[in-house]
């Protein structure tokens, strides 16, 4: 199975980068099957997972233009060393 990187570079490379087209199509991807998160126990809906997956790869988590929802993506990924 591809990685969500992998999947997410993808779907930027065949969206031209536009961040709804990839949002959108990263969702229809967790939905299908075909991409796996690793972690998010909070319960986010997969087009908020999407979405700071996306901020996140582009640099913005930390710029101050971020959706609330990100934090808890970034709280995650803080405390997975602890696991």
């Amino acid at each position: 199975m591809p990685t969500q990187r992998d999947v997410m570079r993808r779907l930027y490379r065949e969206h031209g980068g536009d961040e709804a087209l990839v949002v959108a199509a990263y969702a229809r991807a967790e939905a299908a099957g075909e991409v796996q998160r690793k972690r998010d126990k909070n319960g986010l809906t997969p087009e908020k997972y999407a979405k700071a997956l996306f901020r996140d790869a582009k640099g913005r988590a930390g710029s101050g233009r971020t959706d609330p929802e990100d934090s808890k993506i970034r709280d995650l990924r803080s405390r997975s060393h602890l696991v």
